[in-house]
Order: structure tokens, then sequence, then C-alpha cells
């Protein structure tokens, strides 16, 4: 999956480039939207030591989210 992402790094924060959308519905893209969701998240969660933490601290942090949280951050 790191093949369809490109990365710029802010500081000591990994960043993920979203791409320009060229089509009606490449908003929808997983290229598109996975970049755009993953930028959002908080430092504490895209800053993990390794890809169990990650999951561990996402899961924590999308289930203490509200609706409207939820609805903002896909938004």
């Amino acid at each position: 999956m790191q093949e369809l992402f490109r990365y710029a790094h802010h500081g000591h924060v990994l960043k993920l480039i979203v791409p320009e959308v060229n089509t009606k519905y490449g908003h929808r893209s997983f290229s598109y939207i996975g970049p755009k969701l993953f930028n959002r998240l908080p430092e504490s969660v895209t800053c993990s030591e390794n890809v169990d933490v990650f999951k561990a601290v996402l899961k924590t942090y999308l289930f203490e989210l509200s609706m409207v949280d939820v609805e903002r951050l896909i938004k």
C-alpha cells in the first residue's frame, strides 16, 4: 500500500500528499481520501511506533469521537 501514497515530511511530522483529482468521481478514490483522512488524524495517532500500536491508538481515538466529530473528520 505504500506505493499508493507519496510522502511529504514537515519537520518531524509525516504527512501524505493528496493527489489532484481530474475526474468527476476522483474524490471518492482510496488514493485521494486515504491521505486526506490520515492527514486529519492527530499527531498522537500518526506518530505511532509500529503498525500494531497505530491500529490500537487509532481504534481508541475513533471510538472516543462523537458522531459530529466523525462527520467533521470525513468532510
